[in-house]
């Protein structure tokens, strides 16, 4: 739970910059500092998911509207700055969600190819949780 709750944590640290409160507020959450201090697990998990599928709709309804094929070179190529930032937010967010369906379903090779994904994120200062994540995966790998 604990490899969750960071890469939570840290989804929210890398996208709080750009809006991602915004959009929750909008999403109905109230209390968001609540959300930033990942203080009630099930909470977070819903509003993450709640932003994961709007932003994948989002991004879907705007590439159709511009006869755009969702592929990754295609976005980055494109001058729309918004569209990138919340494009890899949804990537990131499939690691997670990968990570959870894991969990889920018992596959352990499911989690570890999704745990891999958050020793990408040092830049949140989630070092301790990067620490455990590598320490972890070195033991069993």
């Amino acid at each position: 739970m604990a490899y969750i709750k960071g890469y939570m944590s840290a989804l929210i640290t890398v996208f709080s910059g750009y809006g991602l409160y915004s959009i929750a507020a909008k999403l109905g959450v109230r209390f968001l500092n609540k959300l930033e201090q990942n203080i009630d697990y099930y909470a977070t998990c819903k509003v993450l998911e709640l932003i994961y599928t709007a932003i994948g709709i989002a991004i879907h309804l705007y590439l159709n509207s511009k006869n755009i094929l969702l592929d990754t070179e295609t976005i980055f190529r494109d001058n729309n700055n918004i569209l990138k930032v919340w494009f890899l937010y949804y990537r990131l967010a499939r690691y997670w969600k990968g990570y959870r369906v894991g969990i889920c379903l018992g596959n352990a090779d499911m989690q570890l190819k999704n745990l891999v994904a958050f020793a990408l994120f040092p830049a949140t200062g989630k070092n301790i949780y990067i620490l455990l994540v590598v320490t972890f995966l070195e033991l069993i790998l």
